[in-house]
């Protein structure tokens, strides 16, 4: 405009005032658009979280970004997101770009063009805080997968790996202070601009979805990987060595005819399983337990690995049979199957829930088989979204009330139903299977109740805080919140106990209807 104007030969002065103020706010106007890209680029790219990779939040609920800016050092707790990742082409001037060329391939005969659009981008389920390098930074382990071709795509389409993102380490530390410092004497901060994205490793190839992370003998310098993979259709276990360069040292394959394995959660069955020589599982400790539910928790032991499983192609005529000594996969037809069949004695159809035990002896986890057991099976898709559906979901270690182990021994279970739009609820039970007389098997469990949903239950929360003073005793008793997916509400149960002095008798109570049914 100023060139228009300038060029014209006029010489009216309010023409050239006019030009000069457009500039004026124009470079005003890019001056605070550049410094909105900059905040924007600080929360880790154009909106916090809106390409896949690994994001940090810190300070949640803290305050909105502006506080920054309120004047010079620190001005309190700030909220922001950070992304570790690299970029992965999310922009849209590369998306445009495979599109273009994806297109390109299709008409001449080459690829499809959605799997040029989404090759190369990872997407993650689950990452976990965790020391590798054995000097106190928690870096991140996390597993990512890519989106696969087709349902008959190759093995390579479906692949998954265990990364490790390090956690950048300073400089050096301040003498006086004992504060971490950058080489050019500033505060560390590991999640400021200069030190991100965190550098990528592979650690390994395989794990794609959920994984859980043990020490399985503590008196090594290594940790343990379990995964589900759900691409993979195994259970795999990977044994990482801490140090300066981590790398997984022993690896093998617990179980691949258990179909498409989704949650992996480890837990305290009791009994005799694995660890030392007692049988008690005391060598057994568990990092994360793969669980949202911190149930069981850091440091404590565990005895079985459950798995969930999206399907089943394998029918297994001995339940306490090795996974090792499978025989062919088989299909089953489940469409006239009704309900879930919980306990032992039943051959796996539809989705299942699986109890692995950890062999017993000091190296037994490395060579011996993990005996596999159905605790429950059945599970049916009834949803009709327009994606590939499965049932069940993620599967929970909870008890009734906060005393936990010490007054109820074994845990409940709680499975999201997913696409099945149910949630489950099971106990352990008393005999064993048929009722007899002998005692309950470890992985002996009976159904307690079964919720309709009518609606996709994607995953479930459980707590102990006093939910619309349904406790007796506050902040005593487990409510476990369901999510109706598509009818855009969440459920509470409260579990509570009518009579304290009768255990096991109980009810569970529907916050929503405040309405209470007989259960135990």
């Amino acid at each position: 405009r100023w060139r228009d104007v300038a060029g014209s030969g006029r010489e009216d002065s309010q023409d050239r005032e006019r030009a000069r103020t457009h500039l004026a706010e124009r470079g005003w106007k890019k001056r605070h658009t550049y410094a909105r890209w900059q905040r924007r680029r600080r929360r880790g790219g154009r909106t916090p979280c809106d390409d896949s990779g690994i994001y940090v939040v810190l300070s949640p609920g803290g305050g909105p970004a502006r506080k920054l800016w309120g004047g010079i050092g620190r001005v309190g707790r700030v909220e922001r997101t950070v992304r570790l990742t690299g970029n992965q082409g999310g922009d849209n001037s590369v998306r445009r770009m495979r599109e273009t060329v994806g297109n390109l391939a299709q008409r001449l005969g080459g690829i499809d063009p959605n799997w040029a659009i989404h090759e190369g981008r990872w997407f993650y389920h689950k990452a976990v805080w965790v020391d590798l390098t054995g000097d106190g930074r928690l870096s991140i382990l996390t597993a990512r997968a890519q989106r696969p071709h087709s349902d008959h795509s190759s093995p390579d389409h479906r692949n998954g790996q265990l990364v490790w993102l390090e956690r950048p380490a300073p400089h050096h530390t301040d003498a006086a202070t004992g504060q971490p410092r950058n080489k050019d004497g500033t505060p560390f901060d590991a999640f400021a601009s200069r030190h991100t994205p965190w550098r990528e490793r592979i650690l390994d190839e395989g794990p794609d979805v959920m994984f859980n992370v043990a020490d399985l003998d503590p008196s090594d310098n290594t940790i343990e990987v379990i995964a589900a993979q759900f691409f993979g259709k195994k259970v795999t276990l990977h044994s990482i060595e801490r140090g300066p360069k981590p790398r997984v040292t022993f690896s093998r394959t617990l179980d691949d005819t258990c179909g498409a394995s989704y949650s992996a959660v480890l837990v305290d069955l009791g009994g005799p399983s694995a660890g030392d020589a007692g049988g008690d599982g005391a060598n057994h400790v568990i990092i994360d337990s793969g669980s949202s539910v911190e149930t069981p928790g850091l440091g404590d032991t565990f005895t079985h690995l459950l798995v969930t499983s999206h399907e089943c192609t394998y029918v297994e005529h001995d339940e306490t049979a090795s996974s090792s000594s499978s025989s062919s996969p088989a299909h089953q037809d489940i469409s006239a199957h009704q309900g879930i069949s919980v306990g032992p004695g039943h051959a796996p159809v539809g989705g299942s829930l699986f109890a692995y035990a950890v062999p017993p002896g000091a190296d037994g986890w490395r060579t011996d088989p993990w005996v596999r057991t159905v605790v429950a099976t059945g599970f049916c898709v009834r949803s009709q979204l327009l994606i590939n559906p499965g049932a069940p979901g993620f599967c929970y270690v909870f008890y009734p009330t906060v005393e936990g182990k010490e007054r109820w021994g074994r845990p409940y279970v709680a499975i999201s139903g997913d696409c099945a739009e149910r949630a489950y609820v099971l106990r352990p039970a008393e005999l064993g299977a048929g009722g007899d007389a002998r005692p309950a098997a470890p992985t002996d469990y009976e159904l307690v109740c079964e919720i309709d949903c009518g609606a996709t239950v994607g995953s479930l929360a459980i707590g102990y805080d006093d939910f619309c003073k349904t406790d007796i005793f506050p902040n005593r008793w487990a409510k476990i919140y369901v999510p109706s997916y598509e009818k855009d509400k969440i459920l509470v149960f409260a579990l509570s106990g009518v009579d304290e002095d009768l255990e096991g008798y109980n009810v569970f109570s529907s916050a929503e209807d405040d309405t209470t049914r007989q259960l135990f």
